[in-house]
């Protein structure tokens, strides 16, 4: 499963934010690609054959998603 961020994305506190999560990047044997995961936040969620592009994605993937769930907060008061 790939999901790639799709939003606009400036590296801001947000990337700290994201971070400040455990972010894993493992080598999956069976699918021969590094697989990226955010236990809490996501399970795998980015996959590719570089650990390094893989890790990018992670971040981003975590910022979005910890954006999101700060508007979501601010939204229901």
């Amino acid at each position: 499963m790939t999901l790639n961020a799709t939003k606009s994305h400036d590296s801001s506190a947000d990337d700290k934010a994201a971070l400040a999560c455990p972010l894993l990047v493992e080598w999956s044997e069976e699918d021969q690609v590094f697989i990226g995961s955010c236990p809490g936040i996501t399970g795998p969620c980015c996959h590719g054959s570089d650990r390094r592009d893989v890790l990018r994605q992670l971040v981003l993937i975590a910022s979005d998603w910890l954006e999101d769930e700060e508007e979501i907060a601010a939204a229901v008061g």
